[in-house]
């Protein structure tokens, strides 16, 4: 159950739990909100039913009631929720609806996301505390990260919480033929992989590039993905003009296969302020590219400093510059720690690892609420 097919993180995640789920022991049902066309790659699984009602809005009773009678008369065993966006009505509507087996994956601090949007203090205060009461009410929580497990305990309170690392599957046939501008030709290009929004520390990346600049001499920042605040993508624009750095900065907007476009950089950049995980780190490795990554959140779960890429202290511009130019002066260094990384993503984060964790709990869960 997610409320957006609009790919990110979690979208993505789901997307492999439908390819890869064996469907001799499951049928599913993907539940999603009915706004937004179907041009998603959530609908491609022509096995995967598929449920669309309004489930969008956090206090939205319509759609409860709506969640709940479509529970009730299809009589899941299992009901697994994706997005805090959806965790509250998702888990009340299936223990409303009495489903045996009531999951969530939290793929993020709630907490941080609403500060990071500046939402009103009563509108957050009341939403979390309806998701405090919506995962007591879990058979089980699941986290992406050790850390993200310790940044969510006050909501979860002492409820048990599984670690279950996003699984990931490898991309082996890459092409590298996309459309750069001409000016990039002979720099070195840095990447960006993810969404444009404040939680992301976007503006650390353009401070760094400007550091850069100025030390060093031209680089380039291939930017994919989309902007999810306007208002503050506005900012970012305003900042890049203002240094001087619009030639610097190429946006190619939302792409659905990166590899191509990570193939024509150097190195990748994640400067987040909170991150659970960090996926761009795998679609880094699969490319076998050295990152640079903050020290925050999850990451350093996955990125160990020195040995498969270089952590730097969050929100820390010089730091992050200085490691960039690290790697660009170093070559042979960027290509042994992107060549680590490869290993890494193939030694720990495989898809099929993910998918048996997943699987085994699932069949835990649902004969210990006696289903077959």
């Amino acid at each position: 159950m997610i409320p957006s097919v609009k790919l990110g993180g979690a979208q993505s995640n789901l997307f492999l739990y439908l390819k890869h789920l064996d469907r001799s022991k499951f049928a599913i049902t993907l539940i999603c909100d009915k706004k937004g066309g179907t041009s998603s790659k959530l609908f491609r699984f022509l096995d995967v039913r598929v449920a669309r009602m309004s489930i969008s809005g956090p206090y939205n009773i319509r759609g409860l009631f709506s969640m709940y009678r479509f529970l009730r008369k299809e009589k899941f065993d299992i009901v697994h929720t994706n997005n805090i966006k959806v965790d509250v009505l998702g888990l009340l509507a299936a223990l409303i609806a009495r489903v045996p087996v009531r999951i969530s994956t939290i793929h993020e601090d709630p907490g941080a996301g609403f500060r990071a949007k500046k939402r009103a203090r009563w509108n957050a205060a009341l939403y979390l505390l309806l998701l405090r009461f919506a995962y007591g009410t879990a058979s089980q929580l699941i986290t992406v990260s050790k850390a993200n497990r310790e940044n969510v305990r006050w909501l979860t309170g002492e409820k048990p919480v599984e670690v279950i690392y996003n699984g990931y599957e490898p991309v082996f046939d890459l092409d590298s033929n996309v459309e750069l501008p001409r000016h990039f030709d002979g720099i070195p290009i840095i990447a960006y992989n993810g969404r444009i929004s404040p939680e992301k520390g976007f503006r650390i990346l353009v401070k760094a590039v400007h550091l850069l600049k100025q030390s060093f001499g031209k680089v380039a920042v291939m930017v994919l993905g989309y902007a999810l605040d306007l208002q503050y993508f506005k900012k970012v624009q305003t900042m890049i003009q203002d240094y001087g750095l619009g030639e610097e900065f190429y946006f190619a907007g939302f792409v659905e296969k990166v590899h191509p476009w990570l193939l024509n950089a150097q190195l990748v950049v994640l400067p987040s302020l909170t991150e659970s995980m960090g996926l761009s780190t795998l679609d880094a490795w699969n490319c076998k590219l050295s990152v640079v990554a903050a020290n925050v959140g999850g990451i350093p779960e996955v990125v160990t400093d020195g040995i498969n890429g270089l952590l730097f202290k969050a929100g820390d511009t010089f730091q992050l510059a200085a490691k960039i130019l690290y790697l660009i002066e170093n070559p042979h260094i960027r290509n042994q720690l992107g060549q680590r990384g490869y290993q890494t993503l193939i030694d720990r984060f495989s898809i099929k690892q993910h998918i048996g964790q997943m699987e085994e709990l699932y069949l835990v869960l649902a004969q210990a609420h006696g289903r077959k």
